[in-house]
């Protein structure tokens, strides 16, 4: 019996040891856990707002690539059936903004009687932590033609625009981040 007690004695021991070795260690893993869940998390969101970012840029270059500016008569001069052109994709591009820092650099030059735009469109897109930005080239042909009421040469000469085709690209897809508590303004 006497060999019995010693045998418990040292049981218990053991028995205590592994609980104060679980009650360090459980934590510790749990812990660790959690830290890989929090940093999971963060990185989900992150994508989300990528993806909300660049949804955006996409949206705008989709609209635009959509719209197409209709045929429009009537403008007393050539001068002003050109500007008339030129503010209808300006109304396209106001329309498609989609929340973008927008900014044009834009060029018109005459090639064989149809005048060609040139406009790069730079469109910044910001979600939270994720800066996206785009630099688009949008090319329009704009033909500007004289036409005669009731088709005499006589009558008055009026003048009309009609875009005969429109290419966009990109010319530039940069992506950036900020840490999370940094404020930052952007501008295209």
């Amino acid at each position: 019996m006497d060999k019995t007690r010693r045998d418990g004695g040292y049981v218990l021991v053991y028995v205590v040891v592994v609980i104060v070795i679980l009650c360090i260690l459980v934590p510790a893993a749990c812990s660790n856990s959690l830290q890989n869940l929090k940093a999971q998390q963060a990185s989900v969101e992150r994508m989300r707002q990528l993806y909300t970012a660049e949804g955006r840029i996409e949206r705008f270059y989709a609209e635009i690539e959509a719209a197409a500016l209709p045929e429009r008569k009537d403008y007393p001069k050539e001068e002003t059936a050109f500007n008339g052109a030129k503010g209808a994709f300006q109304e396209i591009l106001d329309n498609a903004d989609a929340g973008l820092l927008i900014k044009k650099n834009e060029t018109w030059t005459k090639e064989d009687g149809k005048t060609i735009w040139h406009c790069v469109i730079s469109a910044v897109s910001k979600e939270a932590d994720v800066i996206v930005a785009a630099d688009i080239r949008t090319d329009i042909s704009v033909k500007i033609e004289p036409y005669w009421i009731d088709d005499e040469p006589n009558q008055e000469k009026l003048w009309s625009y009609k875009i005969t085709s429109c290419t966009i690209t990109y010319e530039s897809y940069d992506i950036s981040a900020t840490a999370g508590n940094e404020s930052e303004e952007v501008t295209p």
